[in-house]
Formats: C-alpha cells, structure tokens, sequence
C-alpha cells in the first residue's frame, strides 16, 4: 500500500532546537534521521551533525549542563510519558541514568547557569501531583521545593537564587499561575495574585536576577507582556498588545524578541529590552507556522541581541533551525539542508472568516487544490485549548495533491484569540464547539468544493471532535478518522491518568457535579445515530486517552454493521512518534478517504 509521494513527505527531515550553548556556537537539536528525535551535536557556523543519542524511543528534551561534558535527556518507554532522566557525553556514548524511577512520570524543566541543579517535575509523591524537584550535582542531593497541583518548570534566574515555576490552576479552565521559589528558604511567591481565572507564564530574566518579563492576561482579554520586580514583589505591564504574546530577552537584557501569532500566522518583533520600545518586524514568509504559547523551548537571543535562533517550519517546508540577523531586512537562515518534496503553492491556505450558529466569528485555512469542485476534509485540532496553524504536514499535502480540499478551523476554545473566546467551550458549553463545525461544513459549497462529499478527521481533541461530529450531525459527513480520541468524556476522565485527571475535569467537567453532561455530550451514547464509515487509530500506551476509549466505539459500530478500522500500535502512545508507524497509518489513511470521497 505505498505511496510514494506521502513516504517522501512522511520521511523528509525534522529537526527541533533542544538547547544552545551561552556563547552561541554550538546548539542540541533533536532531529528524526534515524526515524524518531534523537538528539545531535549542531555545531556554528559551520553546520556538522553529530549524533549523540542511538535509541529505540524517541527523546522529549535535552539540555547541556554547563562546565562539564555531559547533557541531560528526557527519553519515555513506548509513548507512556514517564520521562527518566539520564546523561550523555557530549560525544555521545551509553546514557548512564540520573533520575531514573520507573512508572513514575518527571519531565525535564531548566539547568542553572553554573550547571550545578538541575530541576524537574515528577509524580513521584503520590502520583498526582506533579511536583518540582533540583538534583544538586555537587552532592547528588535531591530536594522538594514545591509540591501539590500540576507544576511546570519554567527557568532558573541567572544567580540560581529563584526557580520560576507555573501552576496549573484546578478551579478555572486555562488558567496557571507564575511562582517563583526562593531556593535558599523555599519560600513561595505568586507572581500575578488574581481572584478568577487568568494566566502568567514565559519569565525571562533580566541578567543581574532583579527581574523579569513575563506574559499575563491578568485583567485583559489578551496576553501581553508584564515586567516583575524581584525586591518590591510587584509588578506591571510594559508592552499593551493587540494578540497574545511572548518575550525572550538577550542576556544582556538591552534587547527583546517579542512573538504573538494574527490570525494564528506568526510575527516576530525587536524590541528594546528595557524601554520595550518596537524596534523593527523580522520579516517571515506569509506560509510561515503559528507558533503555541508557551514556546518551548524559548527563541535564543545571542548576547548583543544580533542574532536570534528558533525553530521554523513553513506549510511546505518540515521543522528546521534557523537563524536570523535582527539587525538586517532579510529573512530566516536554514541552518541545516531543507528538503521541500513540494512546491510552497500547492499548499498555500486561504484564510476565511465566517459567522458561526449565534453570529461569532469562526476562521479557518482552506487549502484548495487546482481542480474543479474537489472533496474535503475538515481537519480538526487537538487541545483543546490549541489552535490550527499553517505548517508542515505531510498527510495535509497529500490530501491536497490527490485533489482533496482541506479546511482546517479554529473554532471556539482554540488558543490565540483572547480569553473570552478560548473559554467558549468550557464544560457545557463544549457543543458549541461541534456547532462550530456545522457553520464551516454550511460555508463550503460557497469556496469552490463539493460539500456533498465531506470528511472530517483530528487527533486527540480533534478525534473527540471528529466522533461528536459524527454522533450529533450525521447528515453532514461521508467519512471519519479520529487518532487517539475521546469516545465517551465520562470513561476519558475515569481512567486518564490521575495526575491529568483534576486538571481535565475543570476543561471537560467534573465527574461529580457534571457527570448527567459528560454522558450526553459522548459520541458513545449517540453511538446509534453514527453512520458514516470510521477509522480508529491509537497507541496501545496513551496515559492521556486510554486505547479502551477506542476499543469500545469500534466494537460498538462492528456490532451494529458501520464499517469501522481499528489500529492499535503497540508501541505508540498519544499519537505517533515514530515514522515507522506513521508510514503504516498514513497510507491506510489516504486509502480510506479515497474509497469514501471519490465514490
């Protein structure tokens, strides 16, 4: 069942900023040669590849650990998420282990500045909470400094005195708070003090530690970028924004790289790192990827603020380092070959604005293939609370080659838009989001394409959307692919794991108060009404959405005669990470939408 064009785009190469060395000359990339991220030594400016990492799994995070020769690696078993850390030489080498404890989850956070702690989360506890650790690598001591609720590290300050960290918060849908631990007395501070829901996220330290930028909507519907104070404990807005936005400071502190994504489309800004004043717009192609908030990891500032490093992607081109000269008109530098299977305007989307069911305004990309009257398939995103932006996707490009329009939305409850409209489809409200579908699937015969043949398709979030779909509009659809969704909101939540439970629950709704709803609002209980043909597609491991959430719809639509396929991997997790089964899905995939919109 080989399709050349998609084993091409599914095998061109992907790389990711891991880590860059303080002065700037060497980066860690995490990079899919091998057919899942490995990590590699990225020299400056020369370019050379080292591969330092030679494992079955992929790895989720690398950091160097200043002052010596080893780098710190996150790497899970099969896709379960818990994360064990170890250690490799800068020449590569065994892993030798650091913190190593099976079936408990750590995620690797920051390393300080002098190389000497390194901190993490872990589940360790009681395996709910996500609490923060700091290995000292003087002693080897290990030491609590924040535990209860689900933590993320953010970064330690330059002086390693404070470790910022976010909390998510379990009484208000996307909502965390910034802390900072003062790591000499373990006192705790919350950096935006708020009442209701709101968010403070992304420090970035000044270089003498008496303060940092940070992004807050705290009394705005919008995230725009907050100055702290560490002495006075206070703290105020310094750059107002029009979209949700990030800083990353040089360490010099005299210069700032300020992102926010219009309409999900990435922009990048200079700015003067202590009046903030706009400096000049770092031009990026219009195909250009939105990026989510937080970025992780962080674009990298080289010291003067001369250059700036992240990672890119383009709706044509995979995700790839590059460099920019801030100082210059021109835009980003590869900084390792790109391969382009395509041309850039076979996939260059259309961005269209309609009214949904009450009149709010819905976007979405239309990617229109030059053929007359084409099929399509709405592509949802996961999430929920992320949104659709133009990028790399192989199975997207292939789609569109075959001659199958694609309309990716951003329907309500997706990120980037504000506060009030990201919290759209908080608990009961989560319906609207699938009526959100209906108004695009309405506009479609208006855009050129056939609207009698429609599928829709998403992974995680988007494989709920897509059975919801489904289940409470079943005229609308010809066809389905849901990749490691949620079937029923109520057995989700049951058996997630525990540490993602409470957090899910103020998202979906709480298993207590709002079970009569969970129930209702499930694909499984209007599995009856389900008639157009479904793909299921999971990993055996997921600890997000269990296997058993597809397990259970397949066998239902089998019993009462609705063609329905099941792949389980075994050695997969939430979705795909490795291109050996993306090789085996994808195919099935293109060959399913086949038989079901061109018939």
């Amino acid at each position: 069942m080989a399709d050349e064009l998609l084993t091409r785009l599914l095998g061109a190469r992907s790389a990711v900023i891991a880590d860059v060395e303080p002065d700037g000359t060497e980066l860690l990339v995490r990079c899919d040669d091998t057919g899942s991220l490995q990590v590699y030594r990225l020299t400056m400016p020369g370019g050379d590849l080292a591969q330092l990492t030679f494992l079955d799994e992929p790895v989720s995070a690398a950091r160097y650990i200043p002052g010596s020769r080893d780098i710190v690696v996150a790497v899970d078993r099969g896709g379960n998420e818990n994360y064990q850390l170890w250690l490799v030489d800068r020449d590569g080498g065994e892993p030798r282990p650091l913190i190593v404890e099976e079936n408990i989850k750590h995620d690797l956070g920051d390393v300080s500045r002098d190389g000497r702690l390194i901190a993490f989360t872990s589940t360790k506890r009681n395996g709910v909470d996500i609490d923060v650790y700091v290995l000292d690598r003087t002693d080897g001591t290990v030491r609590s400094v924040l535990e209860g609720g689900w933590n993320r590290v953010e970064c330690f300050s330059p002086d390693g005195r404070w470790l910022a960290a976010v909390r998510l918060d379990a009484a208000f849908a996307i909502s965390d708070d910034l802390l900072l631990v003062n790591l000499d007395s373990l006192e705790v501070r919350t950096v935006v003090e708020r009442s209701g829901p709101g968010t403070a996220i992304a420090p970035t330290w000044y270089p003498d530690s008496s303060a940092f930028l940070f992004s807050t909507d705290a009394g705005r519907d919008v995230a725009s970028i907050a100055r702290y104070d560490v002495a006075s404990a206070s703290w105020e807005y310094v750059l107002e924004t029009e979209w949700d936005s990030e800083a990353t400071l040089s360490s010099d502190g005299q210069h700032a790289l300020v992102v926010h994504a219009e309409n999900a489309v990435t922009r990048l800004r200079m700015h003067d790192g202590v009046s903030l004043a706009h400096v000049r717009e770092l031009p990026l192609p219009e195909a250009g990827t939105g990026f989510a908030l937080p970025l992780v990891p962080r674009p990298c500032l080289s010291a003067d603020g001369s250059t700036a490093l992240l990672t890119y992607t383009t709706t044509a081109t995979p995700l790839h380092p590059v460099r920019f000269e801030t100082g210059h008109g021109s835009g980003p530098e590869a900084l390792l070959p790109v391969e382009q299977v395509v041309s850039a305007a076979l996939v260059a989307p259309e961005l269209q604005t309609i009214a949904s069911f009450d009149g709010e305004p819905i976007t979405y990309f239309l990617y229109r293939p030059p053929v007359e009257n084409p099929p399509v398939v709405v592509m949802v995103h996961g999430g929920p609370e992320a949104r659709f932006a133009p990028r790399y996707d192989p199975f997207l490009i292939r789609l569109v080659a075959e001659g199958i329009a694609v309309a990716a939305p951003n329907v309500r409850g997706s990120a980037g838009w504000g506060r009030r409209f990201v919290s759209l489809d908080d608990r009961r409200l989560r319906l609207n989001s699938v009526r959100d579908l209906t108004a695009v699937h309405a506009s479609l015969a208006e855009r050129g394409v056939d609207a009698s043949r429609v599928a829709v398709m998403g992974g995680s979030y988007g494989g709920y959307m897509t059975l919801a779909a489904l289940a409470f509009h079943p005229d609308l659809w010809a066809a389905g692919i849901a990749t490691v969704g949620i079937s029923s909101l109520l057995t989700f939540l049951e058996n997630t794991s525990p540490y993602r439970r409470r957090v899910r629950e103020v998202e979906y709704g709480f298993l207590d108060t709002d079970r009569d709803f969970l129930i209702e609002a499930s694909p499984m209980t209007h599995v009856d009404a389900i008639r157009a043909p479904l793909m299921l597609i999971h990993g055996a491991n997921d600890p997000r959405v269990p296997v058993g959430e597809a397990r259970q719809l397949h066998a239902s639509l089998v019993a009462r005669g609705i063609a329905s396929e099941l792949l389980v991997y075994p050695d997969e997790g939430h979705g795909l990470a490795k291109r050996a089964n993306r090789l085996d899905a994808a195919p099935r995939m293109l060959a399913f939408l086949r038989k079901n919109l061109h018939s």
